[in-house]
């Protein structure tokens, strides 16, 4: 019998070790496609792949974020939110300052292609960055957390009702600065998205709170 003993330690040892190594091995496949995706998406046309890829790696970072405590999570939105502002209106701002290299090589006459980065093409033309997708998922994760269908719906029409404020925006910046290309037409995609995500998901929560309170005085138990 010692060998059913060895079997009933080994099996699900052997078990545990499989389904880790599947994990590290799926982990592995999604970053090297994600990256092949990003990488090659101009030259291959793989516009599509390239977004998924961006999207998987987007969730893949915001679901760690998601689980920081409570006060880690907003002052780390509200830290980002105010960085975008800068980093895309201030003119010393990193992304204005990559905005005015590029113009400036094209005025010279040299290649005006950067890097590829991790940015999120949409149909109607609008890109989003790969940073503001993970921002966006941490706090809508962070809303499902509250087991409260209403709570995460509300936090996900106050981000895409921000989102769609956000290309209004971009599209009279764009119009508004269409005689001037030096001034740029680029608009940051988190303080409107998180202002409304922020304000339905904590009116939502204090509703939901308040409806139940008053449930529990009346002797119900939710």
């Amino acid at each position: 019998m010692h060998w059913l003993n060895f079997l009933a330690m080994f099996v699900p040892t052997a078990w545990l070790v499989w389904r880790i190594t599947s994990i590290m091995l799926l982990a592995y496949n999604i970053a090297i496609f994600t990256a092949y995706a990003i990488l090659y998406r101009e030259e291959h046309r793989i516009e599509k792949l390239s977004n998924c890829g961006i999207l998987v790696a987007a969730l893949a970072l915001a679901w760690p974020a998601s689980y920081l405590d409570e006060m880690s999570v907003w002052a780390s939105l509200l830290a980002l939110g105010c960085w975008d502002c800068f980093a895309v209106l201030i003119s010393v701002g990193p992304f204005a300052l990559i905005l005015h290299e590029q113009q400036r090589r094209i005025w010279m006459g040299e290649s005006s292609k950067l890097t590829p980065g991790l940015v999120y093409h949409s149909a109607s033309g609008y890109d989003l960055g790969s940073g503001d997708l993970v921002v966006y998922a941490v706090l809508l994760l962070r809303s499902l957390m509250r087991r409260s269908l209403a709570v995460a719906f509300a936090t996900l029409i106050g981000i895409l009702t921000g989102h769609g404020i956000t290309v209004l925006w971009s599209i009279r910046r764009r119009e508004g600065n269409s005689h001037d290309a030096s001034r740029g037409t680029s608009v940051p995609a988190l303080p409107a998205a998180l202002a409304l995500g922020l304000f339905l998901y904590f009116a939502s929560l204090q509703g939901i709170l308040s409806y139940v309170i008053i449930l529990t005085k009346k002797g119900y138990f939710v």
